[in-house]
C-alpha cells in the first residue's frame, strides 16, 4: 500500500493475485532480487529474472545445472503479506518408520518419471526410489530394466519390435522413443528422465532419493564417481541413500565417501547370519550401512538384525496387514502406494 516496511531479516513479499513471491534480502538492503540466484537455508535454489520475478519454469542454468522451481513458488497469493524467509524451509522427515515410494507413484503414472515423482510428493512421500542405467554415451537415466521395451514405445505409439538395450542407445536416440503412451494416452510424448533432472526435482521439493545402482550398470569406479559428482552438484551429498544388489558398486561409493548412507539389497539369503554380520562389520568400521531386503525374507532377518544392531528396511510392501505386524527391527519400507506411519497411527 505504498508503505515501506521496517525489515530485520530476509523476507518473502507476496502480492495478492501474483504467482510466487519476491525475495527481499538483508544483504542487499532489502531490495528485490534481480537476475540472481538465492539459496535457502536448506540449500534449495530460487531464481529471479531481470524484473525480480521468480522463475517458475524448469530450465537449465548457465553452469549446466537443471533448475526446478520449488513448489511454494508455483502458488498464487490470496492476499498481500510479508513472512520471514525461514518459513519457506522444508521440514525434516519425522516419520518413525520411513515409507519410500517405489519408482515414484507409478500406480497412476509412468514409473521412474518426473510425473510419478511429482505425484509421490502430492501423496505425501518425502523419500522415493529410482533405478539408474547409462546410455551408450554415458548419460545416467532412470530405467529399471536393461531394455526399454517394457516402458517405452516407438514415437508413433506402436510397440518396439526388437529388444532394445539402453546401453546401446545414445541419449539423443533414446529421445526418439515415447516413455508415456504405454501407461495411457494422457502421457503421450513423455521422455525418459535424466538423473540430473530427478536430482533437481528432489532438491527443490525436499525429497530424499534412494538411488539404486544396477549391478549391470555401475561396474567401474569412474561410473560411480560420475553419479556422486552429479549428486554433489545439487548439494545432496548428505541427503541421498545409495542402494544396490552389487557390493562392488556400493564399495565404489564408500571409496569416495565414508559417511554415505549405504543400503545392501538382497532378495533372499541362504546364509542370513553371514549377510547380517558383514553389514554389522561395516557399521563397526563407522559406515552408515543397512540391509534392504525383500519382505519375503524379513522373517529370517529381523531377529539377527536386532541382535547385531543392523538397521533393516524391506521392499516392496503393499499389504496393510503386513505393516501392522512389522517387527520393531524394521525401520523402513519401500512401497508402491502405502504409508506405514498412517497405518500404524504415528
Amino acid at each position: 500500500d505504498g508503505m515501506k516496511a521496517a525489515l530485520e531479516e530476509d523476507t518473502l513479499l507476496y502480492l495478492a493475485g501474483e504467482q510466487g513471491f519476491y525475495y527481499l534480502s538483508k544483504d542487499s538492503g532489502f531490495a528485490r532480487s534481480e537476475n540472481t540466484e538465492v539459496l535457502l537455508g536448506d540449500g534449495r535454489r530460487l531464481m529471479y529474472d531481470e524484473n525480480g520475478h521468480i522463475v517458475t519454469e524448469r530450465s537449465v542454468t548457465a553452469d549446466g545445472l537443471v533448475y526446478f522451481p520449488v513448489p511454494e513458488s508455483l502458488l498464487t497469493a490470496e492476499e498481500s503479506k510479508m513472512v520471514p524467509a525461514s518459513e519457506l524451509l522444508t521440514e525434516e522427515n519425522t516419520e518413525t518408520l520411513i515409507s519410500v515410494n517405489h519408482r515414484g507413484y507409478h500406480v497412476e503414472a509412468p514409473e521412474n518419471s518426473l510425473t510419478a515423482y511429482m505425484l509421490s510428493y502430492e501423496e505425501g512421500y518425502r523419500a522415493v526410489e529410482c533405478d539408474i542405467q547409462f546410455t551408450a554415451d554415458g548419460i545416467p537415466v532412470l530405467l529399471h530394466n536393461e531394455t526399454i521395451n517394457a516402458v517405452a514405445r516407438n514415437a508413433d505409439g506402436s510397440p518396439i519390435a526388437n529388444m532394445v538395450h539402453i546401453s546401446g542407445l545414445t541419449y539423443e536416440q533414446v529421445l526418439g522413443y515415447d516413455f508415456g503412451i504405454a501407461y495411457g494416452e494422457q502421457y503421450r510424448g513423455l521422455k525418459i528422465t535424466r538423473l540430473d533432472e530427478f536430482l533437481a526435482f528432489c532438491k527443490a521439493y525436499g525429497i530424499h532419493p534412494y538411488l539404486e545402482m544396477k549391478a549391470e550398470t555401475v561396474d567401474t569406479q569412474e561410473e560411480a564417481d560420475l553419479l556422486m559428482a552429479m549428486v554433489d552438484s545439487y548439494g545432496l551429498r548428505d541427503q541421498v541413500t545409495w542402494i544396490s544388489f552389487s557390493n562392488t558398486a556400493l564399495q565404489f561409493v564408500m571409496n569416495r565417501d565414508d559417511s554415505a548412507r549405504i543400503g545392501y539389497l538382497i532378495a533372499n539369503t541362504s546364509n542370513p547370519e553371514s549377510t547380517v554380520s558383514s553389514v554389522a562389520y561395516l557399521r563397526n568400521q563407522g559406515y552408515d550401512a543397512f540391509l534392504d531386503a525383500a519382505f519375503t525374507s524379513s522373517d529370517k532377518l529381523t531377529g539377527l538384525c536386532a541382535s547385531y544392531e543392523v538397521p533393516l528396511e524391506v521392499w516392496t510392501v503393499n499389504s496393510e496387514s503386513y505393516i501392522r505386524s512389522l517387527s520393531p527391527a524394521i525401520s523402513g519400507i519401500t512401497t508402491d502406494y502405502l504409508h506405514a506411519d498412517e497405518i500404524l497411527g504415528y
